[in-house]
């Protein structure tokens, strides 16, 4: 059972963040995209925990597709969609939290950037676009 949850959470983080990445790459790409869509959510070089959510309706939608087509080719149930949401939504606030990568559990996980590779696209601009 448990090999099956892990299973299908790395799937869905998969695709989810493949589509991520492709969106918000877009997104800094295209000047009018970026100026109309993604430029608000920028104005913070210093994210903290609300500008997780300081998104036009637009990249929530574009965030929405890729998580649930992350939890649809994983087959997910109800239940361990639930779970999946609660866990993207952590690791959107902590992405933001402008904690030490220490403290971020989400940032642990191999292969997932945390707090300070979010932090340095929010200084930057560009670069870091995945999750």
């Amino acid at each position: 059972q448990w090999s099956a949850l892990v299973v299908q959470l790395s799937a869905a983080f998969l695709v989810d963040d493949c589509f991520f990445y492709a969106y918000h790459r877009c997104l800094h790409a295209v000047p009018f995209l970026y100026t109309r869509f993604h430029k608000p959510h920028h104005t913070f070089t210093r994210p903290f925990v609300w500008t997780s959510h300081a998104l036009h309706p637009v990249e929530i939608a574009c965030q929405s597709v890729g998580t649930l087509s992350g939890a649809l080719a994983a087959g997910m149930s109800l239940h361990t969609l639930w779970l999946w949401f609660a866990i993207r939504q952590a690791q959107g606030v902590l992405d933001h939290a402008g904690v030490d990568d220490s403290l971020d559990p989400i940032g642990w996980l191999p292969g997932v950037g945390g707090t300070r590779f979010h932090d340095d696209h929010h200084k930057l601009f560009n670069g870091n676009y995945a999750s």
